[in-house]
């Protein structure tokens, strides 16, 4: 019921007429904590929609982009319009989103490079959707769309696409050594260091 509530919610005053400005198309803390509430409802109570084999789950993916991609293309001329479908809080996108998650859950990956990079993939949404990097981002897109075209055009896209993706891969993997091999370690100390105060006062 908390569900159903959460999402009619956010589907009328953010999807439709995005007067609730905080969930900000849904890059939000809001959007966020219910997208975490539904994955958690899901693991808890598996039912016969989320028991179906990945394959099922990669066909209704398959499906979906299909869908999304036909409404973008009637509605080319309209980017507002279209930017509503794949914003983070159409009901498309969301279900998109259950099914990608029940298809990898079922997917038992034992490659470490993968999971290396799993582990921090949520910097690289941190990266691409940051305001100021955006921007940046933008012009990029643009200026190489003015000097290329064609297949050369897709090559250098794609290329930057993934050099950004890199990018936020090893500022992560950077910032965890930092923090486990400096932060933690001082924050170790500390502790250690306030039990023997501690000790001496006794």
């Amino acid at each position: 019921m908390f569900l159903i509530a959460f999402y009619s919610f956010q589907s009328l005053y953010s999807w439709i007429t995005n007067a609730a400005t905080y969930i900000e198309y849904g890059f939000s803390f809001f959007s966020f904590g219910g997208l975490y509430i539904l994955g958690h409802y899901l693991r808890r109570y598996p039912n016969r929609f989320t028991n179906k084999s990945k394959y099922s789950d990669l066909m209704v993916i398959v499906l979906i982009l299909c869908l999304e991609s036909l409404i973008a293309y009637w509605l080319t001329g309209h980017p507002l319009t279209v930017r509503r479908i794949y914003a983070n809080v159409s009901p498309l996108v969301i279900l998109h989103s259950v099914y990608l998650l029940l298809f990898f859950s079922k997917m038992n990956i034992q490659s470490q490079f993968i999971n290396w990079i799993a582990a921090s993939a949520f910097a690289a949404f941190l990266l691409h959707g940051n305001p100021y990097a955006y921007p940046i981002f933008q012009q990029c897109i643009r200026w190489l769309s003015e000097h290329y075209n064609g297949l050369e055009y897709f090559v250098y896209w794609l290329g930057f696409l993934l050099f950004i993706f890199a990018t936020a891969i090893l500022l992560d993997q950077i910032q965890k050594i930092v923090w486990d091999k400096i932060v933690v370690v001082k924050v170790e100390k500390y502790r250690s260091y306030r039990k023997l105060l501690q000790k001496q006062k006794i």
